[in-house]
């Protein structure tokens, strides 16, 4: 089958109600200093468009598409063929010529551990990683495994023979699936990172995170089906977190005690009453003890380390009542001492430059821009 009758075959692909295009550019329109990045999540399509000028990279253009019905499962994309046209519809929408893209994986599936080994050259550690790799991921059958590591060469309270590794694995099953999904629109992927490393990556370039930070760093993704916290340091994963509680879930909660809609829940818990703030309430409360008590966990597992930053990102940004609980409920859990440099503030995109043609649009959808943003800017890390 030919690249032309392919295209044929998808162009009657509609994109759902809601989609929120930046603005369309010709399809032969030259695209040079351009970078994609492709943020395919539970309840929503993202996809960024960086350009790069003298003074660093500028948001060119943006798609945010509502995902309906079910693609994804436990973070796997499950129809790679109907998201994988959809896909393809909203970057011919966009008019994008560009077939080189990144993107990002997460959720439950993905696994990480930090392990000490003896210090060696980085081909020796490779070597070294073909054989811990499956024993630290035994859950996953060895032929099934993709793993990566880094060092992490700034960790402290390490022997001085050894050095600290950061290692990720996950099925196989789930990259491909990614794989095969952009695969199906006709895109070329040159890099699969984690959905919390190309976050921080975008809130780095927004101004809102230093680039070389000294403390941890905290990531709090609430998500269409989950909410994951994240605390990095050095630039890895130090502590990961999934809980079940997500949007679907507040939404669900308000919709039935208040007999509303899924749209009117959606509209009600972005703006809340009296009568919202008290049905979502208890879940929120819970959903942020549990942040609280990761947080406490880990500061008392490192003790002496102070929390500079706390990020709220995804969908969940969006809640007002969610940083006003996050705030609240940081601020009675940790210790006085921790709370005195705790910033608890919403990830946006900051100081970004953006083209102009996109705002204020793009402002009102920033926090759920940063994962596709940040994939944009894949080695462009500090």
């Amino acid at each position: 089958m030919s690249l032309l009758t392919r295209l044929r075959s998808k162009e009657g692909v509609a994109l759902p109600g809601g989609s929120q295009i930046g603005h369309t550019w010709s399809s032969f329109l030259p695209q040079m200093g351009t970078s994609i990045g492709i943020d395919i999540g539970s309840g929503a399509l993202k996809i960024a468009q960086v350009k790069w000028h003298r003074g660093g990279p500028q948001l060119e253009n943006f798609a945010v598409i509502p995902l309906e019905g079910s693609y994804t499962e436990e973070s796997a994309i499950v129809d790679p063929v109907g998201l994988g046209d959809l896909l393809q519809a909203a970057t011919q929408a966009m008019g994008l010529s560009i077939k080189q893209v990144g993107t990002h994986v997460g959720g439950p599936s993905l696994r990480h551990q930090h392990i000490n080994v003896p210090k060696a050259p980085l081909a020796e550690l490779r070597q070294a990683m073909r054989y811990e790799a499956p024993q630290q991921f035994s859950a996953i059958p060895e032929e099934h495994l993709i793993w990566d590591f880094t060092p992490v060469s700034e960790a402290s309270g390490i022997p001085e023979h050894q050095q600290a590794v950061f290692l990720a694995g996950t099925h196989r099953r789930l990259v491909d699936s990614f794989l095969a999904t952009l695969n199906r629109a006709n895109l070329k992927v040159d890099a699969v990172e984690l959905d919390c490393l190309v976050q921080l990556r975008a809130l780095q370039w927004a101004g809102l995170a230093p680039h070389a930070a000294t403390g941890p760093l905290v990531l709090f993704d609430v998500g269409e089906r989950s909410a994951k916290l994240s605390i990095l340091r050095h630039g890895v994963p130090m502590f990961s977190r999934t809980m079940p509680t997500g949007l679907t879930h507040l939404r669900g909660i308000v919709a039935d005690s208040l007999g509303l809609s899924h749209d009117e829940a959606e509209m009600a818990l972005r703006a809340p009453s009296d009568a919202v703030r008290a049905a979502a309430e208890p879940h929120i409360v819970e959903l942020v003890d549990a942040v609280a008590r990761s947080v406490e966990y880990y500061l008392y597992q490192n003790r002496g380390v102070t929390i500079e930053r706390f990020f709220l990102v995804g969908g969940g940004a969006g809640l007002p009542h969610m940083m006003e609980a996050l705030t609240s409920g940081l601020a009675a859990a940790l210790p006085a001492g921790e709370n005195l440099s705790l910033r608890v503030q919403t990830g946006s995109l900051g100081e970004m430059p953006v083209s102009g043609r996109l705002q204020p649009q793009a402002a009102s959808v920033g926090h759920l821009l940063l994962g596709a943003i940040g994939s944009a800017l894949r080695g462009e890390d500090s």
